[in-house]
């Protein structure tokens, strides 16, 4: 799916990952910034990037990104999700329980709900697309995105 979602940027975008996003694999237009392995501070700049009106896509295993809640709520929600969007796109519900606990979970949704989250769950590519498309239309705020592995 992350080719699609790769397609789906736009120039003006921001996609921001957790050394997960191969160019070559998975190409965009969107203006990409590996944080590497350092979720909090890719929450950070995440809510930096939106406070200027700009659309935020961030990638990486959801147990390392959801659970930096403070940054979550503090930096993305109430700081960064005000003037731009922050769209959450996971890897880690499915197919990836062989890598270990932090990169399979089961609490993102109830996290996401916690915070008000919108919370989408894309079953296949086209869902994906039509998640993509609705979030896409609404205004400024912050928006998760439940992913798969790729095959």
């Amino acid at each position: 799916m992350r080719k699609e979602l790769g397609e789906f940027m736009e120039s003006s975008d921001y996609l921001l990952h957790a050394d997960m996003w191969n160019l070559k694999k998975f190409p965009t237009k969107a203006n990409v910034i590996n944080c590497g392995l350092g979720e909090s501070n890719l929450l950070n700049i995440a809510g930096g990037l939106a406070s200027q009106g700009k659309t935020v896509y961030v990638y990486g295993v959801a147990g390392f990104i959801i659970h930096r809640f403070e940054q979550l709520k503090f930096s993305c929600k109430h700081f960064g999700a005000k003037k731009g969007k922050i769209i959450i796109c996971n890897a880690g519900k499915y197919g990836y329980d062989k890598l270990g606990i932090g990169h399979s979970l089961d609490d993102d949704e109830p996290l996401m709900w916690s915070l008000n989250v919108p919370f989408f769950e894309a079953a296949n590519l086209s869902s994906l697309k039509h998640i993509l498309g609705i979030i896409k239309n609404k205004d400024n705020g912050m928006y998760y995105i439940q992913l798969g592995r790729e095959k």
